[in-house]
């Protein structure tokens, strides 16, 4: 499935090009830890974004480490930017930063990250997000060190207007990561799920639509040929809520 039915997901993706793969070539991007590696990215070199007003190409952020692409990011960059001011954009499960990132900078809007970080293997992740939001940062973000479901339940208050689930993709965690969040959702929220070439959180997320298709339904379904991939890493979901 192939949907681009929704004008603002058309004309960002309009400013997109991809200069030698596009998301139907095989081929993948490394992976790495190392942030300086990520400067490198076969993402960055194959992805033109013509938009003059595209805050994320700067050191500060291309820096982070990541398990996703500058076209991800820009993505999110643009649905916060045209996001409602009383809106805000929250980011569940946020590793290292990179998608959080991506709707702060250079958008002067409410951004709220979720992450536990509850596994000792993390803690190195931990503290690079530390360092790095710190730098980026404004006086509109927050994080919540926690899980998901204890914030929605004890915290989250605000409506939301751009949704970003990260978490445990297998098919009951995504599903209740949707349901859970559809009372906060305004009119007009976007809610993007990745990794959806896997499986279960692909079918998570067309049984929540299906259930619900008076409420939402999807604007983009990009699948790549494989993981890592340069374009829309390991697939992209974009579901919008109509009422």
């Amino acid at each position: 499935m192939n949907v681009e039915n929704d004008n603002l997901i058309q004309e960002i993706l309009s400013r997109i090009q991809f200069r030698f793969m596009d998301e139907f070539t095989p081929g993948s991007t490394n992976c790495k830890r190392d942030p300086q590696a990520n400067l490198h990215g076969l993402d960055l070199a194959n992805t033109q974004i013509i938009d003059d007003d595209n805050p994320l190409m700067t050191m500060d952020y291309l820096r982070n480490p990541r398990m996703s692409t500058i076209t991800m990011a820009y993505i999110i960059n643009r649905l916060v930017k045209n996001m409602s001011s009383d809106l805000v954009y929250l980011n569940i499960g946020i590793w290292c930063g990179w998608s959080f990132f991506a709707g702060i900078i250079g958008n002067n809007k409410k951004c709220i990250g979720v992450d536990n970080y509850s596994q000792n293997e993390k803690q190195n992740d931990k503290k690079i997000f530390e360092y790095q939001y710190e730098i980026l940062k404004n006086n509109l973000s927050k994080f919540y060190e926690m899980d998901y479901l204890d914030y929605f339940k004890n915290i989250h208050k605000e409506k939301i207007g751009v949704y970003f689930y990260e978490g445990d993709h297998s098919y009951n965690n995504q599903l209740m990561a949707l349901e859970i969040a559809d009372p906060f959702l305004m009119k007009g929220a976007y809610i993007l799920v990745d990794d959806t070439n896997d499986n279960e959180p692909y079918k998570a997320t067309i049984d929540f639509v299906s259930k619900n298709k008076d409420k939402f339904e999807i604007v983009l379904d990009k699948k790549t040929p494989n993981n890592s991939h340069p374009t829309f890493w390991n697939g992209l979901l974009i579901i919008k809520k109509i009422i």
